[in-house]
């Protein structure tokens, strides 16, 4: 008997896009799963695009405010039936077959996650396939908690986990408004095996309202991460260097005295 993979599709007034979105899930050659779309108090058409759509797999969830993504995806998480969970936006496709090869990559062994490659379409119509081909299996595939300090290799559309794993780990950080995905990923590689599929089974579409777009933000959000693990970061030698690039960011942002009074700060 197959496994239910609960899909969790947040949302904020993309109701003009959000059908194909559900449609890439719909439409998955592992059929065994569950569609919460958890709309974030959209002000638009959303509510009705959803009702139309005729299919008993999907479950629409509504926060009466505008809370934010973390906060909605973890409204999905507390919802999912499934044993697995993986996680749609309302602007990206999934290839049909995404989560038939993770739900066999994660039965290979005892992962705490099973991401895979996905594709950035940028709006000069350049793309981008990520982790690079390149890039040694080794490093992208196990233990690779010190490989992902490094560099971020795992968006939160290309995430199979089970729901074992983030009630044991924690859910996504409601304080992180960007890269919450990247600090979810860091705890859950500290302590379990990451598996991959290395296909780009998800296409992501960089909109001019994304929430990824404020600089200021996610050089914030990434201090925080590189401070909560500063310990590893010192181990594997790497602290000094990433920290230095920081305030080297900070300078040309003009957040010195931010990134500074955060430095002075304890976040482990």
């Amino acid at each position: 008997m197959k496994e239910l993979v609960s899909v969790i599709i947040p949302t904020y007034n993309r109701g003009y896009i959000l059908e194909k979105a559900i449609a890439s899930v719909q439409n998955q050659t592992y059929s065994e799963i569950e569609i919460l779309v958890v709309d974030d108090g959209s002000t638009d058409n959303t509510e009705h695009i959803v009702s139309q759509i005729s299919d008993s797999r999907i479950r629409y969830i509504k926060n009466p405010k505008n809370c934010g993504v973390s906060h909605t995806r973890n409204l999905g998480i507390a919802a999912a039936k499934g044993k697995y969970v993986a996680f749609q936006d309302s602007d990206d496709i999934w290839k049909h077959d995404k989560l038939e090869k993770q739900m066999e990559c994660i039965g290979q062994e005892d992962y705490g996650m099973v991401y895979c490659a996905f594709e950035r379409e940028f709006q000069d119509g350049s793309a981008v396939y990520y982790p690079p081909k390149e890039m040694p299996m080794e490093e992208k595939q196990g233990n690779i908690f010190q490989s992902l300090l490094r560099r971020n290799l795992i968006s939160t559309q290309t995430m199979l986990i089970p729901k074992e794993v983030l009630s044991e780990t924690g859910y996504f950080n409601e304080g992180m408004s960007n890269l919450e995905d990247y600090e979810l990923a860091l705890r859950i590689a500290k302590n379990h095996k990451i598996g991959m599929v290395d296909e780009a089974l998800v296409y992501l579409h960089t909109l001019p309202d994304g929430i990824n777009q404020n600089q200021v933000q996610s050089l914030v959000n990434i201090t925080y991460i590189y401070l909560r693990n500063k310990d590893a970061m010192k181990k594997y030698g790497m602290y000094e260097g990433m920290m230095a690039g920081i305030r080297e960011k900070a300078k040309e942002l003009g957040i010195e005295e931010i990134i500074e009074t955060m430095m002075k700060q304890n976040y482990r």
